[in-house]
């Protein structure tokens, strides 16, 4: 075997052998084992391979292969590990700060948009973000809130529709206590249509209320920057499912993984929102 396949083999080991070396080093057994882990994920196996890709064009001297690796290589390790991530995320959850009920005046109706829920074999259940649903009816219970607008209906999919992200979050909304008749549902099948359906209950039937929009820290601004465009303003802006709160970073963090590319990806996805203006 030539050196064009021993060698990439040989510094790709010796470089996973370094990172887990370094997480023993600083974070103990535990660290080095999650290294391990991270690196036999499919996310980090691909990193690997493009790595000993990379580092076989080089060997190889072929400098065309060696850069379209390199490129492929630098965007899927930056996309994915949990510092480029959280530095995204913290930069889009940053534009509003956390709700303080207690230094309001209540609102007359809390719109919570629909996406924080899932339906399970037997009943809704609070999905990824599904900290907005319980903020919801934490607000409502609490006094800060006197009704609760929950939004977003079923579309069509293989194998037939189901119930709608807003169906699902009254059927949460009343386990946890909320009367029936405090809730409001409104359609939309993604944020901008959500957005129209209150800009009309803007113009009518809640004009000149206290209206508080609730949904994700990162979608937020983008909510808000539809809402204005539409019309549907002056809304309060209330965010939840914050996920950029870190207290210090490790090794592990600098590795690639699926969670930290999902949240990446979910940054980037408001960006090309913000471009196209949706």
């Amino acid at each position: 075997m030539n050196r064009g396949y021993w060698l990439p083999l040989v510094l790709s080991t010796l470089m996973v052998a370094a990172l887990v070396g370094l997480a023993w080093g600083l974070e103990g057994k535990i660290g080095a084992e999650k290294a391990l882990t991270r690196v036999a994920m499919p996310v980090g196996i691909v990193w690997l391979g493009l790595s000993a890709l990379l580092l076989r064009s080089l060997a190889l001297k072929r400098w065309l292969d060696g850069v379209a690796a390199g490129t492929l290589t630098c965007l899927l390790w930056g996309g994915s590990n949990g510092l480029v991530a959280d530095r995204l995320t913290a930069q889009l959850e940053s534009r509003y700060p956390p709700f303080q009920p207690e230094l309001e005046e209540p609102l007359d109706y809390l719109v919570v948009l629909g996406g924080g829920t899932r339906e399970g074999p037997h009943r809704a259940q609070a999905g990824f973000a599904g900290d907005r649903i319980l903020l919801g009816a934490q607000l409502f219970l609490s006094g800060a809130a006197k009704r609760l607008v929950t939004t977003g209906q079923s579309r069509e999919k293989l194998g037939g529709a189901q119930r709608g992200p807003a169906e699902q979050t009254v059927e949460i909304w009343e386990t946890l206590g909320v009367p029936k008749e405090a809730i409001e549902a409104l359609p939309g099948r993604n944020t901008a249509e959500e957005i129209d359906a209150i800009a009309a209950k803007m113009e009518g039937p809640w004009a000149g209320k206290r209206v508080g929009l609730l949904t994700s820290a990162l979608h937020l601004p983008r909510a808000m920057r539809l809402a204005k465009a539409r019309g549907a303003s002056p809304l309060i802006p209330i965010p939840a499912d914050f996920s950029s709160v870190r207290h210090g970073y490790s090794v592990v963090d600098v590795l690639p993984s699926a969670e930290a590319l999902w949240q990446s990806t979910r940054c980037v996805h408001e960006m090309l929102a913000r471009l196209v203006s949706r």
